[in-house]
């Protein structure tokens, strides 16, 4: 009696050390890899650049997550308009994700997924943001985006678990490869 009351309060001592993973958006893996991009890059520049209607980036993780958020901000006065996020298995070419979002135009604002989406190492994924509801003017497909004067970021770019492998603009507009990184915050569960 004496050794099955140990095991179960070892069993229930283990089950209560389990930790469980929560969605914060407050640093995620993105961000972090997005300000030491321009740390280590005092010439790049941050701003709200880049009118053409899909602002995507292809990506890769160290180890298996779970995307639990995705945050964006929209263009000014585009608030109103919902913005189509779509994660892209690249490997497959199979779509993961896709919603249509309403964005704050004022900061970044954060979305949850209504799914499970999981995200193995080894596979690369792409997320696009995309807005074809702009009229009256293609300014308004403007989107957050860590750029180099000289046209071109050297990727493959990484910081913890997350790898940004290449970069994508097109839409109305010729595309434009590795131009910059667009800030789509993807956020994993920790």
């Amino acid at each position: 009696m004496k050794n099955t009351l140990y095991l179960l309060l070892t069993i229930i001592g283990l089950l209560g050390c389990h930790k469980k993973k929560i969605c914060n958006s407050t640093n995620s893996s993105f961000n972090q890899l997005y300000e030491s991009i321009h740390t280590n890059n005092p010439s790049f520049t941050d701003n709200f650049i880049m009118d053409l209607e899909v602002h995507a980036y292809t990506f890769s993780v160290s180890d298996t997550q779970e995307v639990c958020s995705i945050g964006y901000r929209a263009a000014p006065n585009m608030n109103s308009k919902n913005y189509k996020m779509i994660i892209v298995d690249s490997l497959s070419n199979t779509i993961l994700y896709s919603e249509n979002h309403l964005f704050s135009s004022t900061n970044t604002s954060y979305v949850t997924p209504g799914i499970t989406i999981k995200l193995l190492p080894g596979i690369n994924y792409t997320i696009n943001r995309i807005q074809l509801n702009w009229s009256p003017s293609i300014v308004n497909t403007v989107g957050r985006v860590l750029y180099s004067n000289n046209l071109s970021i050297l990727f493959p770019v990484s910081n913890g678990d997350i790898t940004i492998v290449s970069s994508n603009f097109y839409g109305n507009g010729f595309p434009l490869l590795n131009f910059g990184v667009p800030y789509i915050d993807i956020v994993f569960k920790k």
